[in-house]
């Protein structure tokens, strides 16, 4: 976790602009919403204005050299469909990196405003989908399996854990995983590394672009890419009928992985507080989900951890009937108020 930035004068990030950009064409420059509503962050984020040339996306942060290797990497598999870097400049133990600014919303948000219908959505997922396909290639058995066990280590020598944290993960969660998931017939392609669906953006044109590429790797784990974008999304677009039915083909038990890769990727993003906030959510759901891919049973998982499933299934039962609840609440106000308005 890299030291957190407070605000930085707008007057700093503009001197830290390369030869390359002329001063005389920058109209303006000015901290994005999504870091300048935040004391303090891992990263700033700025948009350049430009005079007769396209716009920049600007961030300024600990370590961006090793997000900008990625993103160059990623970007020269997907150049249609991703944002290009275009320079990095040192400051100190900081870096400025600079790359194209595609100006939209998510997607989820863009679905649920109604500027983006849902035959469009499907078809942005249709085109991830062929340009995922695209850049896929086979590899082995034994690279996938070396892959996971990076993953394994990197998540057990994690120090924020208990010991009884650490037990659980060794003795019932990973052995789990390692022996359910399919290392069959792998393949392997370059991923953003986090699919959300807040990090694919659409415009008033329904044109799109991937971002956020600190985490892109080439992975054997990329089924994770739709696992993830179906979870980090608004209940609405998660509903969309492509999406599931490329769900509905993938190993279920990436629904876990996923889990397994978040308790690492909370570690780089989040302070020692809030990881521990974060991992222990991770860590209960890692229980109901090794049951919902329909491996666990009463003979072969400890009952401690089989009471604790149930009591998980029951919580997320209640809590789904809460919501509807509201909604149907929700639903008779909206009614009585327009047979109200009528009658007046």
């Amino acid at each position: 976790m890299h030291k957190l930035l407070s605000q930085i004068p707008i007057e700093n990030i503009h001197k830290l602009l390369p030869d390359s950009i002329e001063k005389s064409k920058v109209k303006g420059l000015e901290e994005l919403t999504a870091s300048s509503s935040i004391s303090e962050t891992r990263k700033r984020f700025y948009k350049l204005s430009l005079d007769g040339s396209p716009n920049l996306h600007l961030t300024y942060g600990e370590g961006l050299i090793d997000a900008y290797k990625r993103s160059r990497d990623f970007n020269a598999v997907l150049p249609n469909i991703t944002c290009k870097p275009l320079f990095l400049v040192k400051d100190g133990i900081y870096e400025l990196f600079a790359q194209e600014f595609f100006e939209g919303i998510p997607i989820d948000e863009s679905f649920e405003a109604g500027t983006t219908s849902d035959p469009e959505v499907t078809k942005i997922l249709k085109t991830l989908e062929s340009s995922f396909a695209s850049i896929e290639r086979s590899s082995t058995e034994e690279d996938m399996n070396k892959e996971f066990q990076e993953l394994k280590d990197s998540v057990l020598n994690n120090d924020n854990f208990w010991d009884l944290d650490r037990e659980y993960l060794k003795l019932y969660f990973l052995p789990s995983l390692e022996e359910n998931l399919n290392f069959k017939n792998s393949t392997t392609r370059w991923s953003s590394g986090d699919l959300a669906a807040r990090n694919i953006l659409v415009n008033s044109n329904n044109e799109f672009r991937l971002i956020d590429y600190e985490f892109a790797l080439e992975t054997h784990f990329h089924g994770e890419d739709w696992t993830r974008l179906n979870k980090f999304s608004s209940s609405k677009f998660s509903e969309n009928q492509l999406l599931n039915n490329v769900i509905q083909k993938l190993d279920p038990f990436l629904q876990s992985y996923l889990i397994l890769r978040q308790l690492h990727l909370n570690k780089l993003v989040h302070t020692k507080e809030n990881f521990r906030h974060f991992a222990s959510e991770d860590l209960a759901h890692s229980i109901t989900s090794i049951e919902k891919s329909n491996l666990g049973n009463l003979k072969s998982i400890p009952l401690i951890i089989h009471g604790i499933s149930n009591i998980n299934k029951t919580s997320e039962i209640m809590l789904a009937k809460e919501i509807e609840n509201r909604e149907l609440k929700d639903q008779e106000l909206a009614a009585e108020k327009e047979n109200s308005e009528l009658k007046d």
